[in-house]
């Protein structure tokens, strides 16, 4: 993809929870600008994707999927170094009707809006209340890859967002 679109911004969404810096490494060599790895892993692990990621010039984005205090916990992730701090629904839990608006309003109260950003269930229909809290990064999946013309669905979501 990189190679493809070299302005593109890559995030590699790997979810790493092992293997920190041998799995950044390997990402930010394929062209990953961002790294993900998640927040319930140990902060050893944590540390050594940021180190790694920041040695390759890349930033981090750490995923709170199943983080139940989110405000200790993105503050103690932000003091690592960490660059984003994301919310995300799992799609499993979203099935059950939950979304990701209101752990975004808790992370944002508790972190620089501009450092968070929120996936799992980002949809065109409830993209103005998630901009509304002003997150740096919103993740937008399903409902982009899943409509019936992706183009004009990202520059619809695109276009609630400015």
């Amino acid at each position: 993809i990189k190679e493809a679109y070299p302005k593109m911004r890559v995030l590699a969404d790997a979810k790493i929870m092992d293997g920190g810096a041998l799995e950044c490494r390997y990402l930010c060599e394929a062209g990953a600008d961002v790294v993900t790895v998640l927040a319930v892993s140990d902060n050893a692990t944590i540390g050594e994707v940021i180190e790694c990621a920041h040695g390759y010039g890349r930033e981090v984005l750490v995923d709170l999927m199943s983080v139940t205090d989110i405000c200790a916990r993105s503050r103690e992730l932000v003091e690592m170094g960490a660059d984003y701090i994301a919310v995300h629904t799992a799609f499993d839990v979203q099935k059950l009707g939950r979304t990701p608006l209101g752990d975004l309003s808790e992370l944002v109260s508790a972190i620089d809006p501009a450092r968070a950003a929120v996936a799992g269930g980002v949809k065109q229909e409830t993209i103005a209340a998630y901009a509304a809290l002003h997150p740096g990064i919103v993740i937008a999946g399903a409902a982009l890859y899943g409509a019936a013309d992706i183009r004009q669905a990202v520059i619809d979501m695109k276009e609630a967002l400015t």
